[in-house]
């Protein structure tokens, strides 16, 4: 068998023109199962037991300060040269009618480990370890400490990736790939140098860096970059550099 006993394929379709299963989705949701009660060992493999009685209505408003397009490099490990910058859509807490704690996050895309990251940060407001506000006083701090508590990652799982009509999909494709490849390339500078950076005389000579490297001649590609102009001076994009 080629794939895990955990794994079934239940049917095949041909995909359309221009699908990416990662770079033309539009926003990824994970769910987090979390028990807070006595431990069921039936289900422990995909559950984390946490052990402590959580205040799902104080995660949940705490939780929402952090909805929004921000930088989260706090809540993430990130990769050189890779954008911290993600849209969080919804980071929503409800206990189920079987007493488990199902956390639902969905985003843009996420940065690696945001998402138990995420949960356990608010866990950690949950139990009382930190005060409601300092979810978003650590968002805005874009500096990873590690007293900061990480969720396991047998709680989480991905329920579901959504995409644009077929018509669009080559177009965000595009968008997302040409995208990683200005912060791959080291184009764009880290948040805590963006003074030096956001003089429009500057940015007018990087600007046209950028489309010598990508090779953008086409309306498509310069639309883009005029787009990603206007986003950086605005201060709404950053990305995470080595130093």
């Amino acid at each position: 068998s080629v794939l895990a006993d955990d794994v079934v394929v239940t049917s095949i379709d041909s995909a359309p023109e221009g699908f990416d299963a990662r770079f033309s989705a539009l926003s990824r949701t994970y769910e987090y199962l979390i028990n807070d009660g006595p431990r069921r060992p039936l289900i422990r493999g995909f559950v984390y037991h946490y052990g402590y009685p959580v205040d799902v209505e104080l995660a949940h408003e705490a939780s929402q300060q952090l909805v929004g397009l921000h930088d989260f490099t706090s809540y993430c490990r990130p990769k050189d040269f890779g954008t911290t910058i993600r849209d969080l859509q919804r980071f929503d807490w409800r206990r189920r009618e079987d007493g488990l704690i199902c956390v639902t996050v969905t985003a843009d895309a996420f940065c690696y480990s945001m998402v138990r990251m995420l949960v356990g940060a608010a866990l950690d407001v949950s139990a009382g370890r930190r005060p409601v506000a300092w979810l978003a006083e650590y968002l805005e701090a874009r500096q990873r400490e590690s007293s900061v508590s990480v969720a396991p990652a047998h709680g989480l799982t991905l329920v579901g990736v959504e995409y644009p009509p077929d018509d669009e999909l080559m177009a965000r494709q595009i968008r997302t790939k040409r995208m990683n490849e200005i912060a791959e390339k080291g184009l764009a500078a880290h948040w805590k140098y963006k003074e030096d950076t956001t003089d429009e005389s500057r940015f007018d000579t990087w600007f046209r860096q950028i489309r010598e490297v990508l090779n953008s001649q086409d309306s498509d590609s310069l639309d883009f970059l005029q787009d990603f102009k206007t986003s950086f001076l605005a201060e709404e994009i950053y990305v995470y550099t080595p130093k």
